[in-house]
């Protein structure tokens, strides 16, 4: 079974692609620390609606927090190649076209909302350089070069898987978009860590 990636939580219809009506908050969990299940919280109405999180994070916040569930993985770009996922609706394709998978020759995917919005994005996998880090990453990245249509300059999502259980494929996530994020994953706390659960199409 391939190594299912769910639909990239920026790249959602509701959370960035278009202001929204009414909205409001995804207030952040009871956890306050950095343990796994932490997650930022999320303001639709920040940004004139484009969203933004509530707390933001650092990347180093989102690697303890990776570190913490225990259960990170190691795959290969032959695991994400050629699979789709289903995020409640939300259907990310990741294309096989015989790419490395790597940011210099990365993949190509489309996003769909379920309701006829597509964006195109890029996509690779690196390993993880945190202190004592076993696992890797999938990085989907989307800027206007790549899609022309993206309302932002640009988004990116680092997803780490954490659980499997059937068909139920469960990730640690670190969002940015350039209308709250510095662009530059190594520095500010200025990112957004969430969980999901997909399921492989």
């Amino acid at each position: 079974m391939k190594l299912p990636v769910s639909s990239i939580r920026p790249i959602t219809a509701q959370r960035f692609l278009a202001p929204v009506e009414g909205g409001g908050t995804t207030q952040p969990p009871v956890n306050t620390t950095l343990v796994c299940g932490y997650e930022s919280g999320w303001n639709d109405l920040a940004d004139g609606g484009f969203g933004a999180p509530i707390n933001p994070n650092s990347f180093a916040d989102y690697e303890t927090v990776v570190q913490n569930c225990g259960t990170a993985q190691q795959f290969t770009t032959a695991d994400v190649a050629g699979s789709a996922f289903n995020d409640q609706g939300e259907i990310t394709t990741f294309n096989d076209t015989a790419a490395a998978g790597t940011v210099q020759d990365p993949g190509t995917g489309v996003y769909n909302d379920g309701a006829g919005f597509s964006i195109n994005f890029e996509w690779y996998v690196e390993t993880a350089t945190c202190t004592g880090c076993t696992h890797n990453y999938l990085v989907l990245y989307s800027d206007t070069t790549i899609d022309p249509s993206l309302p932002l300059a640009m988004i990116r999502e680092t997803s780490a898987l954490t659980g499997i259980n059937g068909s139920n494929y469960t990730f640690v996530r670190y969002s940015e978009q350039s209308n709250y994020s510095d662009t530059d994953r190594a520095t500010g706390s200025d990112g957004e860590i969430w969980s999901s659960t997909d399921i492989l199409q």
